[in-house]
């Protein structure tokens, strides 16, 4: 009995003809910001961290762990290089808007 139900529980998700909707920057891409325009990275702030488990705390006069990946679309960590530590960017006259 339940194949049946999830069997019109997918025929009905089907044949409900709307379309998926696309992400808010496709719709609307102007006002987004790339936040990895920069591939070196400038604008952002390495924050050192206390120790976690075997991970060490962060400092931040450690070679950073934190690049862009080639295709420019990837923050990438290689967290075992150093010890334990975010990256942060900083907004002016950031506006959040409430997607329903």
């Amino acid at each position: 009995m339940h194949g049946i139900g999830i069997l019109l529980l997918a025929w009905f998700a089907l044949s409900s003809g709307q379309a998926p909707s696309q992400s808010a920057l496709l719709s609307d891409p102007k006002g987004w910001v790339d936040l990895l325009a920069d591939k070196s990275l400038k604008a952002w702030t390495r924050v050192p961290l206390g120790p976690v488990g075997q991970l060490a705390a962060g400092k931040t006069d450690d070679p950073s762990p934190w690049k862009v990946d080639p295709s420019g679309e990837t923050l990438i960590c290689d967290g075992d290089k150093v010890g334990h530590e975010l990256l942060r960017i900083e907004f002016r006259n950031l506006k959040l808007k409430r997607l329903d």
